[in-house]
């Protein structure tokens, strides 16, 4: 098997991302995309790709191997869930659901069905990010004593006003599911679990149109004994600003920023041998009246499709998203009354 057939549920602006590297991928092809909005089919611009309004009706009628769940967040469980039952393997957008739990069921469907899950963590793509992880993973750095996190991005009325899950806590689940997710993977990839909540306080200082935080911080301890600083708002003035790591260690200190995780700010290494890495040019995903992580669609695709052609290692699995929804449900819990 060459070509792997594809279908999409959730037609905005992450699926539209999902639609334009699978059509242009020599080993894919596309078969249907579902969306209840009907408007969206004016969206396909390929008249041998159908259109759904019901992902039942679709998972019945066409044969795929892969479902790309692009549905807002309080759905993906449920997509997951109907697609894996009918044997397909899945492409999960962040968050993988709401609920560790949740994560768990679609672990242990998954392993009943013998089918990949694929969670969508783009970010780990990112030269700067590769950089970093082969850093620790051959102990350059040594000991790691800190790890300072920090997202400041900028979400507008407009951002909320046009969706009707967005801002509401049992749809999006909070910022940092939203907006944040990808660095809580981030973090989670490059160092592992978090041992203890030691400190968190959430506030919304300037979206009094949503139920959900605008801001937070927290401080934690690692399973390997580093603390953790993790502070980000969607309150930055105008736009984006910055998306950065720094790491304090034993063999050197270096900071990862920009707006994106994309560029390298800082880099003091014991081992001079250690050259600046070349860097990709990263730019965000842009969508009109905002941007978002990291345009690493394309790189998450042939991941997938290469996984299931024995080619690749997964980027990004079931246990990586089950991981980022425990960390960030702690999080959450440690500040709930």
């Amino acid at each position: 098997m060459s070509e792997l057939r594809f279908a999409i549920i959730g037609f905005g602006n992450i699926g539209s991302k999902h639609y334009e590297h699978i059509i242009n991928n020599q080993n894919a092809r596309l078969i249907a995309v579902c969306d209840i909005d009907e408007r969206k089919k004016g969206k396909i611009h390929h008249p041998n790709i159908l259109f759904f309004n019901n992902l039942t009706n679709m998972l019945d009628i066409i044969e795929i191997d892969i479902l790309c769940i692009c549905t807002p967040n309080y759905l993906h469980y449920e997509h997951a869930i109907l697609a894996l039952n009918r044997n397909k393997h899945v492409v999960i957008e962040k968050p993988m659901a709401l609920k560790k739990t949740d994560c768990d069921s679609l672990i242990a469907l998954a392993n009943a069905k013998q089918k990949q899950i694929f969670t969508v963590m783009q970010n780990r793509f990112s030269s700067t990010i590769q950089f970093v992880k082969e850093l620790i993973s051959n102990n350059h750095l040594g000991k790691i004593y800190q790890i300072h996190v920090n997202c400041f991005w900028n979400r507008n009325e407009k951002y909320y006003s046009t969706s009707n899950w967005r801002g509401i806590k049992d749809k999006d689940g909070g910022v940092l599911y939203t907006q944040f997710s990808h660095f809580v993977d981030l973090l989670y990839y490059l160092h592992g679990d978090i041992e203890i909540y030691n400190y968190g306080t959430i506030k919304n200082y300037n979206h009094a149109y949503i139920n959900i935080e605008d801001s937070g911080s927290f401080i934690m301890t690692s399973k390997k004994g580093s603390i953790i600083n993790f502070n980000y708002s969607t309150c930055s003035f105008n736009e984006n600003m910055e998306s950065s790591f720094t790491i304090i260690a034993e063999f050197g200190s270096l900071k990862i920023g920009g707006q994106y995780c994309n560029t390298i700010e800082y880099l003091n290494l014991q081992d001079k041998n250690i050259l600046y890495p070349k860097l990709e040019k990263i730019s965000a995903n842009d969508y009109g009246n905002y941007k978002g992580s990291a345009n690493n669609h394309d790189k998450v695709i042939n991941n997938v499709i290469n996984v299931l052609l024995a080619k690749e290692t997964i980027m990004s699995d079931a246990l990586d998203g089950m991981h980022v929804v425990n960390i960030i449900e702690n999080m959450y819990n440690i500040v709930q009354p």
